[in-house]
């Protein structure tokens, strides 16, 4: 059996943060700047972690954007630069399988390279 490897040349990158204020701040000023085709803000959340040996709950609110990967590295860069959290989630997902028309308009619509 022959395997391949995947590329993917879309990605989803993920984030969260104290108030909606703040994400949707940050997601608008990436699509403005074009880091990202699209980005999208939902919460409240209910998030439950370890901070400093500490079982800690808080309200967040979640953001994600659709991007190129190779726009990856410099939006998440942006993120962790104007983010309040001394580290923030800040995570990215492949795309590997998806609507071609979808695709294409990421593709076209994140233009920051």
């Amino acid at each position: 059996m022959s395997h391949s490897k995947m590329t993917a040349r879309h990605s989803v990158v993920l984030f969260s943060t104290d108030t909606r204020n703040n994400a949707a701040s940050l997601t608008r000023e990436a699509v403005v700047r074009r880091m990202a085709a699209g980005g999208h803000v939902a919460g409240p959340v209910l998030s439950t972690y370890w901070w400093q040996g500490e079982l800690k709950e808080s309200q967040e609110w979640m953001a994600w954007f659709e991007t190129k990967t190779e726009d990856v590295e410099a939006l998440t860069e942006f993120l962790i630069a104007k983010h309040p959290y001394v580290t923030p989630a800040v995570i990215t997902l492949p795309i590997t399988h998806g609507y071609p028309g979808f695709l294409q308009w990421i593709a076209a619509e994140a233009t920051s390279h």
